[in-house]
């Protein structure tokens, strides 16, 4: 079990680990992320991730109580903690209950939880272990990503995942989603935006106001730095 810091800020307690020495990353054989399990509602529960591993759907098919409502989304990244493991290569499950009218306000206080709720769904965590305890390691499986908890409302996105720790100017790109407007027009993880359309990108607040300029169904012009070039990109939203 490990409580990460800094998850707003860009997931740094979690990539650090994931990059660090403090535990063989190698020995890690899949992980639960238990973001937002506070809020169950007619017992809907999210799992996202499902997609990581080709024995995630034999697993929860096998656990899932009757009297749930299982959502299933393949996607392995997004904006929770699950995402740095999954760009390690290891097979992911994110636990959610959803967004609710108290997300990031001061009125989330603790009387609202549904603590049946959480134990329930922490069982599920717990049967699901008992399932793969005794079974080989875990396939690790690309997704399709997109992150469930945090996507924009107008849906215009380039699908990239920012690297909130980089600070020497532009916007570098921590992590390309397959199949997204980023990943199509051939940007990479590392490339830095330094400019979308006549918007400067010096870093993420100015990298969301122009994405704040852009509309569905678009042409996009997206310079980047890669390297020691600067590269002009077309991306069609």
């Amino acid at each position: 079990f490990i409580a990460f810091g800094v998850e707003e800020k860009g997931l740094i307690g979690s990539r650090y680990f994931a990059g660090s020495d403090a535990y063989p990353i190698q020995n890690v054989n899949y992980m639960f992320n238990l973001d937002m399990i506070g809020r169950l509602v007619d017992n809907n529960l999210a799992l996202i991730g499902t997609g990581s591993s080709p024995s995630w759907d034999a697993a929860i098919d096998q656990v899932a109580p009757e009297h749930f409502n299982i959502r299933r989304s393949q996607g392995g990244l997004g904006g929770s903690d699950h995402a740095s493991f999954y760009m390690k290569g290891i097979p992911v499950l994110f636990l959610f209950t959803g967004i609710h009218d108290d997300y990031h306000r001061p009125g989330d206080t603790p009387d609202k939880v549904n603590f049946v709720g959480m134990y329930d769904i922490l069982n599920i965590a717990h049967d699901l272990i008992e399932v793969l305890d005794d079974a080989d390691r875990l396939a690790f499986t690309q997704t399709q990503a997109v992150d469930s908890r945090r996507r924009r409302a107008d849906g215009v996105t380039l699908g990239v995942m920012p690297d909130h720790v980089h600070a020497e100017g532009g916007l570098k790109i921590l992590a390309v989603i397959n199949d997204r407007p980023a990943y199509r027009a051939g940007l990479l993880a590392g490339d830095i935006i330094v400019r979308i359309n006549d918007d400067a990108v010096n870093e993420i607040n100015s990298y969301m106001r122009a994405l704040g300029n852009l509309r569905p169904g678009t042409v996009a012009i997206v310079t980047v730095q890669r390297g020691d070039q600067e590269i002009t990109f077309s991306v069609q939203l």
